[in-house]
């Protein structure tokens, strides 16, 4: 071999054991645990995260209100603004947040409305595992979840009143939906993809499945449709639905499988506990 192709491959391997340290790295330094903050005006979630932070944090819960520029910032942190971002946010409580109009304007010039979930508000953020939304939302507009692809789970607030077209478009892996109207909210035929309607679980309160199954779209879901007692649920996913969706090693790396030590596993609805394998 002549000393320069020699030299190549070095510089080859050199680069891609550099590329995995760095990978490593970034696994090890990342925040797991629930992060909540409280904002006392909207605007300024950006001023509580550091420009070193927002792209480790995992785990969120917000409570306050929450405008346009603060929601620029979560965008980014989920991995998705105009071009992506190497944001890692996975899990995101919104229960006792408060949508209000004002600040920056985010994707496509759009801006936050009083109690909307926007246009296209988590257009793409297709690391969302776990999302629990504001409880006193009004509306949820268009595309404002198209395309999150690994969330599994929702529960629509009982305040929602309008959901519009492809609200729910491309979320692959939703594997159940829970609301709380008895009767059946009036929603376009393109609020939810077919694959959505033949492989996710629509969970309705108690009495209230022949007139789901009676519905346009809703009734789509067809045996998909699952009864359960709305009074003892609130704004995020019953107990028996809570799934694992991450796991980690003490120091933040992350795991697919449970490994020997302590093990740090994120579920479904924002909580965090430690497990400790032999």
């Amino acid at each position: 071999m002549n000393n320069s192709i020699f030299k190549k491959h070095l510089l080859v391997i050199a680069l891609l054991l550099f590329c995995g340290v760095s990978a490593q790295a970034a696994d090890d330094d990342l925040i797991t645990q629930q992060i909540t903050i409280k904002l006392n005006k909207a605007g300024t979630l950006p001023d509580r995260i550091g420009s070193s932070k927002k792209y480790k944090i995992t785990n969120l819960k917000i409570i306050g209100e929450i405008n346009g520029t603060d929601w620029c910032l979560i965008r980014q942190m989920a991995g998705s603004d105009y071009e992506g971002t190497p944001g890692v946010l996975e899990s995101l409580d919104l229960s006792d947040a408060k949508i209000v109009r004002g600040g920056d304007l985010y994707l496509n010039n759009y801006q936050t409305s009083n109690d909307v979930l926007g246009p296209y508000a988590f257009f793409n953020c297709s690391n969302l595992t776990s999302l629990i939304l504001p409880s006193n939302i009004s509306s949820i507009r268009e595309g404002a979840f198209w395309g999150c692809s690994s969330l599994a789970n929702l529960s629509i607030p009982s305040s929602v009143t309008s959901i519009k077209d492809g609200a729910f478009a491309n979320c692959d892996n939703l594997s159940s939906i829970y609301v709380s109207w008895e009767t059946p909210l009036l929603i376009p035929n393109s609020v939810f993809d077919n694959k959505t309607k033949t492989e996710c679980l629509l969970y309705v309160p108690k009495g209230a499945l022949v007139s789901y199954l009676l519905a346009d779209v809703w009734g789509d879901f067809k045996k998909n449709i699952v009864e359960y007692d709305a009074t003892k649920v609130g704004n995020s996913v019953v107990d028996k639905e809570i799934k694992e969706v991450a796991r980690y090693t003490a120091n933040g790396q992350r795991l697919d499988a449970p490994t020997k030590g302590l093990n740090i596993v994120r579920y479904s609805d924002g909580s965090v506990r430690k497990e400790l394998h032999d």
